[in-house]
């Protein structure tokens, strides 16, 4: 059984627009919406690893003193802190693009969210997972000698809808129950407000503060989410942990050994 998850109390509040987008995706055949989820779920980890990738070079240039240990208090420092202030808020841009409203034109996760989180949706997205895996199973058995073959096949049944029951219930748990909680969640409305008020507006009389410790959270919750829509509508996972590794291996190779030479006036 797949558990429902839509919940009118948790609902984001969406533009008109955005309203009409997802009014228009439940008219659309499953089929079709499974495919531009695909689609689109592809296309939204580029984006995710793009802000990793960013995330880690703000680790070294703007939250730690490897480059601004080496510039003294001069004209240079200041436009040390211009280049931090525009790279840190690059990451918040692109962090709070990820969780826009559905629309579209949009790879946001919400977008991908009101594709899927649809009772027929998610009972096709099971079934083509339970297929998948008996698919394979039946490829495992004719590799294997008669006897032990007769025992596959006996209990495989059972074991592939333990197997896609628990997979599909995991990934659904972080990548719609997660996802649909984390719209209104605190880190997410404060990133995003902060990217409207003072990036995006910056004319705004009344800007609002931002902690890193709250774009630190929201991008973890991002990757999580990210990875449970990936393996609910892919049947596979994404190996986050190996690209933040290699992100942060190239950020390393870049800034571990930089130093700055003698700034002349």
């Amino acid at each position: 059984m797949i558990a429902p998850v839509h919940d009118k109390s948790k609902e984001a509040v969406f533009s008109r627009a955005e309203q009409n987008y997802v009014e228009q995706l439940r008219r659309r055949p499953v089929d079709e919406r499974i495919d531009l989820a695909a689609q689109k779920v592809r296309g939204l980890w580029d984006y995710i690893i793009d802000v990793c990738k960013t995330h880690e070079n703000n680790r070294v240039i703007s939250r730690s003193d490897r480059l601004a240990g080496q510039v003294p208090a001069s004209h240079a420092a200041h436009a040390l802190k211009n280049l931090q202030r525009g790279l840190l808020h690059y990451e918040i841009i692109r962090l709070a693009a990820l969780w826009d409203g559905p629309r579209a034109d949009r790879l946001s996760i919400p977008t991908i969210i009101a594709i899927v989180a649809d009772r027929p949706v998610l009972k096709a997205l099971y079934r083509r997972r339970f297929l998948s895996r008996r698919i394979e199973e039946a490829k495992l058995a004719d590799d294997l000698e008669e006897g032990a073959a007769r025992a596959f096949v006996v209990r495989a049944p059972r074991e592939a809808r333990h197997t896609t029951r628990t997979g599909f219930h995991r990934d659904m748990r972080d990548g719609l129950a997660l996802g649909i909680r984390t719209m209104n969640a605190k880190d997410r409305l404060a990133v995003a407000g902060f990217r409207d008020r003072n990036i995006a507006h910056n004319l705004a009389l009344d800007p609002v503060s931002l902690r890193l410790a709250q774009v630190d959270r929201l991008l973890r919750t991002t990757t999580v989410v990210g990875n449970g829509l990936y393996g609910m509508i892919l049947r596979s996972g994404f190996a986050i942990e190996d690209s933040r590794r290699y992100a942060r291996r190239c950020t390393e190779s870049l800034w571990g050994n930089c130093t700055m030479g003698a700034i002349d006036y």
